[in-house]
């Protein structure tokens, strides 16, 4: 969109490259998504058990947000 070119850059808002933004161009699916994360967090959680694939530590990468470095492989074992 226009508002992300170089002649405009002076009026972004510093949250502006952020997903889900800020002020006036705050996403309005933000709060469905965040709700929609955790059900499919808790639904994964209630049917499998989830497992490593590794007993290696996890090595994480800090930034705008929290990563696993090279991601994460486990295993989803059903639940009985």
């Amino acid at each position: 969109p226009e508002r992300f070119l170089p002649s405009n850059n002076k009026s972004l808002d510093k949250s502006a490259y952020i997903p889900f933004a800020g002020g006036r161009h705050l996403c309005l699916g933000m709060h469905f998504a965040m709700m929609e994360s955790v059900m499919i967090v808790a639904l994964i959680g209630q049917r499998f058990r989830v497992r490593p694939v590794s007993d290696e530590p996890a090595k994480i990468d800090p930034g705008l947000s929290l990563r696993m470095k090279n991601g994460y492989l486990v295993y989803l074992e059903p639940r009985s």
